[in-house]
């Protein structure tokens, strides 16, 4: 589901706005300086509500589709006033904007059968 849209400004900066229900803001992208391989490529900025400064709320790293090979953004928006960290993906347009992109996780593997006699299970644990 798309939640918002990043365009570059005069000056080369991608600013957009991203909005759910709970969630709305004026966002950035800025550059991460690193030499570090497994660094972020961006933090993800948010104008802060006196709109006097910008506020870092993420971070965002460069992955490709194992299908297709096309590169994408991938990080999650986190601050104080949010319930839950929200996931967001990003994806570059050909006109050199980005979708920002928002999937409920999927649950993970269920523990069920987890200890049973045929997985090897650990024997009862007793007082000493």
């Amino acid at each position: 589901m798309n939640i918002g849209t990043l365009k570059a400004n005069a000056e080369g900066v991608h600013i957009g706005r991203i909005t759910t229900l709970t969630f709305s803001a004026t966002v950035a992208l800025r550059a991460f300086e690193s030499t570090n391989e497994r660094a972020p490529k961006f933090d993800l900025m948010a104008l802060s509500a006196d709109r006097r400064s910008w506020v870092k709320i993420g971070a965002l790293w460069e992955y490709s589709s194992n299908e297709t090979g096309e590169c994408f953004l991938s990080g999650q928006i986190d601050d104080p006033s949010l319930s839950a960290p929200i996931p967001v993906a990003m994806f570059q347009q050909n006109d050199g904007s980005f979708n920002v992109a928002w999937r409920r996780s999927k649950p993970k593997a269920s523990l069920d059968g987890f200890g049973s006699e045929s997985e090897g299970a650990l024997p009862p644990l007793t007082a000493t």
